[in-house]
């Protein structure tokens, strides 16, 4: 148990690196500016707040969401959504650990970020390729797709309504879904939209939920080796199953 003295607003599982190595960690954002950090104590196998760690423990706007991930040089990387439409990038090694930061603007609170790349046969992700992924209650979804040191390549509009693009989007998610490994992107809305697009941003798949989207995922959910959509709405969890035809 972990008391604290403040109003979590979103909790992200992970591993960043303490004294040069892989650690489990607890990143926790709060209603009033704090970013907590808790890695495990190797001595007592328990969690204890880091008060030196490589991120801030205070930001600007409350943060909404959190993803991160490491890539194939080891860095690791560090997504901040954040209430006043800025998205923080945090990039470091572990034998470096003084991040460099990179902010991204949208317009509008950001609902959800996601961090995804193509992965390598070891399992770890792609430096060149890493896409950051943007949800905006101004209802936009954006993918950065980012080049050694965050640095933009080129940056894609992908709206959550084609016609006005004026419905809040409430997440993004990006994932093989193919038998070919490409990758499809995932976008719910608060008008219970979800839209599927593909690597072109060109849309594959759209259907209406009779409520708001809040996650959408991609897994084997029934172990007969094909990729389901997980959809999380307001009232229901839904699987879709591709379609044979």
């Amino acid at each position: 148990t972990l008391p604290i003295d403040f109003a979590p607003l979103v909790l992200h599982l992970t591993f960043l690196p303490r004294a040069g190595e892989p650690e489990l960690t607890l990143l926790v954002s709060s209603s009033d500016l704090k970013l907590v950090v808790y890695q495990r104590s190797r001595e007592t196998g328990l969690f204890e707040e880091v008060k030196d760690a490589v991120l801030p423990s205070v930001v600007s706007s409350p943060v909404m969401s959190i993803d991160t991930t490491t890539t194939q040089d080891r860095n690791y990387h560090v997504a901040l959504g954040m209430k006043d439409g800025n998205v923080r990038l945090y990039t470091f090694s572990p034998t470096n650990p003084t991040p460099a930061e990179y902010t991204y603007h949208i317009d509008g609170p950001i609902s959800c970020v996601q961090l995804s790349s193509p992965t390598s046969s070891s399992g770890s992700s792609d430096a060149a390729s890493l896409r950051l992924l943007v949800a905006s209650l101004a209802g936009f979804a954006c993918i950065y797709t980012l080049g050694a040191g965050g640095k933009r390549k080129n940056d894609v509009i992908v709206p959550s309504v084609l016609t006005s693009g004026k419905t809040p989007v409430l997440c993004i998610y990006g994932a093989p879904f193919s038998c070919e490994g490409g990758f499809a992107i995932f976008v719910g809305d608060v008008a219970g939209n979800v839209r599927v697009y593909d690597e072109g941003h060109r849309l594959l798949f759209e259907r209406c939920f009779s409520a708001p989207i809040h996650r959408v995922a991609v897994g084997d959910v029934d172990g007969d080796g094909q990729k389901e959509v997980v959809v999380l709405s307001k009232t229901r969890i839904h699987v879709l199953r591709r379609s044979n035809n």
